[in-house]
């Protein structure tokens, strides 16, 4: 599998929102992975589902990417005036990755697989695809994951399934709308600016 490229072979600078005990953990440790209990405190009732989804995620980016064996990814935005805007309890990091350290998503088909939905090639493809979904009887691609109906067509539920790997290879028209990046392991060495809510100031790295 091919890892989709913009800049290739280029460190970047990214921009995540994250909490402060992010960056106190920088401070002891010099290092920071997700945690299955930071999952679990922001996600709540619904940290079962994102460790599913997380963990699959992880699994296929590690084809094409070391991702050091930390099961979540953490999520970046490529550009300034796209990324997350601090909230209170909040911090934004701007981050400059080595090349090897991230992996570029196709952020709207990576709704399609929160969705459960197939990751289409082409327009004819979705459309092979939906035609093949009502020859089943099938209304939807989140039946085969979320009822029996999967039993039934475990080989459509791999089509779906595998299609969901084209995120890292299917390049959107629009590269800052629709690209995110992910990473395994943050590095303090590695954090250039630090933009704190309370504040509202632009701080540099401590």
């Amino acid at each position: 599998m091919n890892r989709m490229q913009i800049e290739e072979g280029k460190s970047r600078i990214l921009w995540t929102r994250q909490s402060p005990e992010l960056r106190r953990e920088l401070e002891r440790s010099g290092k920071y992975r997700v945690k299955q209990e930071y999952l679990e405190k922001k996600n709540g009732n619904m940290s079962g589902y994102y460790d599913r989804l997380y963990r699959w995620y992880t699994r296929a980016a590690s084809r094409i990417l070391d991702t050091g064996g930390a099961p979540y990814p953490i999520w970046f935005n490529l550009t300034e005036d796209r990324m997350l805007q601090p909230v209170e309890g909040s911090e934004i990091l701007a981050v400059e990755l080595p090349a090897e350290a991230y992996l570029l998503c196709n952020y709207e088909a990576w709704g399609y697989v929160v969705n459960y939905f197939y990751v289409a090639l082409s327009r004819e493809d979705e459309e092979r695809h939906r035609a093949e979904l009502r020859k089943n009887g099938l209304k939807s691609d989140d039946e085969l994951f979320l009822t029996e109906k999967g039993n039934f067509y475990p080989i459509l539920k791999r089509e779906v399934e595998k299609s969901w790997e084209r995120i890292f290879t299917l390049r959107p028209d629009d590269t800052e709308r629709g690209v995110a990046a992910t990473s395994w392991e943050l590095r303090s060495e590695w954090i250039r600016e630090v933009r704190s809510y309370e504040k509202g100031a632009l701080d540099g790295p401590e």
